[in-house]
């Protein structure tokens, strides 16, 4: 009977910045000797974490997505916000994020990619009827918002609702968006940033203000947030059968955690003076109560050749 020590959480915490506790405690496991346990941790910390392949050229992504007006912001954010401490967002902040009215009392958001396309997630895509851009407050609808009915939806053909997997959705809009500084677009990811290093990293929504379904925000807020790396995320979740790979990125423990309407909420991380697009909000709708798990998005930039295909064959 060996006795392995479980603050290997502990130990990936502390080398990256993330100390949380100082204290192991000790599973006993009779039917595995340490050298098979180290093993076993090996494989399932570096194989899902391996660099995926992408067939889409940069130069083509670039092109493609990346406008002279995306990812610009005419307002500044306070820099002091960093947690629980959640802001209601000034108007022409977050001017990409899309709210999606799906009809039932929570709402969906997206997040506006190009002038007639918002990327959301896969389960706010069948009921979402219509998109509004520039929206501050629900409640008190303004000129400078538009309107805009969705034509088509297309959901990732492999997305698992029990398992999260793949949780990724592209609604085409019938008319264009006209871009001011109430809606623009969101730059696109690139393979050469490192998006993780960024230190003004957001969430932006209209999600519920506590655990009651019936009070969703009223005007948009914002929370500053840091992406922690995928092996601390996946440690954590993997006690609630939740897979974290490649496809996923996580915020920190403190992050302000996810509730109710905060489904397909865009992470957006600021790069020399431009928003990158970093990940959408997967909606574990407990995540309200879950105060110690990471927040989980799915990682936009593993998606970009699904993405970039699924438009250009569905232009027209």
């Amino acid at each position: 009977m060996t006795l392995v020590p479980t603050c290997i959480l502990t130990f990936l915490l502390a080398l990256s910045g993330y100390l949380r506790a100082d204290v192991c405690t000790y599973d006993v496991l009779p039917s595995a000797s340490l050298p098979e346990y180290e093993k076993s941790y090996s494989d399932f910390i570096h194989k899902p974490f391996q660099k995926s392949r992408h067939f889409v050229k940069q130069s083509k992504l670039a092109s493609k997505f990346n406008s002279s007006v995306c990812g610009i912001m005419d307002v500044s954010l306070s820099g002091s916000i960093l947690g629980k401490d959640v802001k209601l967002a000034p108007i022409k902040s977050f001017p990409w994020h899309v709210t999606l009215f799906t009809g039932r009392l929570d709402l969906c958001s997206g997040v506006l990619i190009l002038n007639l396309w918002v990327l959301t997630i896969a389960r706010c895509s069948p009921p979402a009827q219509r998109i509004y851009m520039g929206i501050w407050g629900v409640n008190s609808f303004n000129n400078y918002e538009e309107d805009i009915i969705i034509s088509k939806r297309f959901e990732h053909e492999d997305y698992n609702p029990l398992t999260k997997e793949n949780d990724i959705a592209l609604v085409r809009l019938q008319k264009p968006v006209t871009f001011d500084a109430f809606s623009r677009p969101i730059c696109f990811p690139d393979v050469n940033l490192d998006l993780s290093a960024s230190s003004e990293c957001y969430i932006s929504s209209f999600g519920a203000v506590d655990t009651n379904k019936s009070r969703l925000s009223e005007f948009l807020r914002y929370s500053k947030v840091k992406i922690i790396p995928n092996e601390i995320c996946s440690y954590a979740w993997k006690t609630r059968g939740i897979v974290i790979d490649r496809r996923s990125i996580c915020t920190d423990f403190d992050a302000g955690n996810l509730c109710f309407g905060d489904s397909g909420i865009p992470l957006v991380c600021k790069v020399k003076g431009r928003y990158y697009l970093a990940g959408i909000s997967n909606g574990y709708e407990e995540g309200c109560t879950l105060t110690y798990y990471p927040t989980t998005f799915t990682r936009v930039f593993e998606y970009s050749d699904w993405i970039y295909w699924v438009i250009e064959k569905k232009t027209n």
